[in-house]
């Protein structure tokens, strides 16, 4: 279960992501990137194997520094939702990101889930319990009834990690420049009376 380190009153269901300062679990924090996280952030967009399932080459540090700057200036624009960075609780070193952001209308009128992690962390659990907190924290203050997950045909930890944590293969789709998928759907709702 995640904790809600930080929080506020919130209006309309979406509006609870605009409140998220930091989400504590037993290994990650989740909260919203700094500019002094450039050097871990550059540590997974350069890693060839996390960036493998993208469609993008890995970047150069001017573009992982880019990267982190639209991220941090989106924000304020594309609250309640955005990209936030996973830390790590004991070393304090951002190891990936996390979020919800809106899908494009022609794949799915859905809110999507993302993650990505550096490599040296994968096998650890660190990517179910950031998933987990998402779901928690979009079904406790957001009050979603629905999250998806859009996962590359061929990338098997990421199917592993979403049946774990609840979501159901909904469909495939092709998406352009990248290729074979499948959409995964999760009823918060459904999680909810399961775990009563």
């Amino acid at each position: 279960m995640s904790q809600l380190l930080q929080d506020r009153p919130t209006g309309s269901p979406l509006d609870c992501l605009a409140s998220l300062h930091m989400i504590g679990t037993k290994h990650l924090l989740i909260r919203k990137f700094r500019s002094e996280d450039l050097e871990d952030v550059h540590l997974f967009l350069s890693h060839p194997a996390a960036m493998a399932f993208s469609g993008l080459a890995p970047f150069s540090f001017g573009q992982s520094a880019e990267w982190l700057n639209n991220h941090m200036e989106a924000y304020p624009k594309k609250e309640p939702l955005g990209v936030f960075a996973i830390e790590n609780r004991q070393t304090h070193r951002v190891i990936g990101y996390c979020g919800l952001e809106n899908l494009p209308l022609e794949i799915a009128d859905d809110i999507e889930v993302t993650i990505g992690l550096v490599p040296e962390f994968w096998g650890r659990g660190y990517a179910k319990e950031a998933v987990s907190a998402l779901i928690d924290y979009a079904r406790d203050r957001c009050r979603l009834e629905r999250i998806v997950a859009v996962v590359h045909a061929e990338n098997l930890n990421a199917h592993h990690l979403f049946q774990n944590c609840g979501f159901r293969r909904h469909c495939d789709l092709v998406v352009d420049g990248v290729g074979q998928h499948s959409l995964y759907r999760v009823e918060i709702t459904d999680i909810w009376e399961n775990t009563q």
